[in-house]
């Protein structure tokens, strides 16, 4: 349910929503994306047109060899975050870049109608006082 009850949700609160899901979509996409690459690479190292027996088998070796690698990598302490804590940093981190920005223009904006508030108060002053002064001199 929505803050204050109400039946809409306001938008930071459909983005924290939406941020799970959007990480899921573009991991799967990633995945199937460097899936489909290693294969290709795999398949053109492996059976290029011509390649000695020999050959596609050390190549195949070498390969074994990178895979036993990459799969006892392991990830440094400083990178072993969660995910989704990651984002929810990077959203805050922007949230508040944001909020800084707004706040900014919202003074400026505030300066700027003030000044101009101030501006037609002055020329309306002006006015008026002129405007007796022209009416003063024509009744005399």
């Amino acid at each position: 349910m929505p803050a204050g009850g109400s039946g809409r949700y306001n938008r930071h609160e459909l983005e924290v929503a939406g941020m799970g899901l959007a990480l899921q979509a573009m991991w799967a996409a990633n995945v199937l994306d460097i899936q489909r690459t290693l294969h290709q690479v795999c398949k053109r190292l492996l059976r290029e047109p011509g390649l000695p027996k020999p050959q596609a088998k050390l190549r195949a070796a070498a390969l074994a060899e990178l895979g036993r690698i990459y799969l006892e990598a392991q990830v440094p302490p400083e990178l072993q975050k969660d995910t989704q804590q990651q984002m929810k940093e990077a959203l805050e981190k922007l949230q508040e870049l944001y909020m800084g920005q707004t706040a900014a223009e919202d003074a400026e904006a505030e300066a700027a109608e003030a000044a101009a508030a101030a501006a037609a108060a002055g020329s309306g002053a002006a006015g008026r006082a002129g405007a007796s002064a022209g009416s003063s001199a024509g009744a005399s």
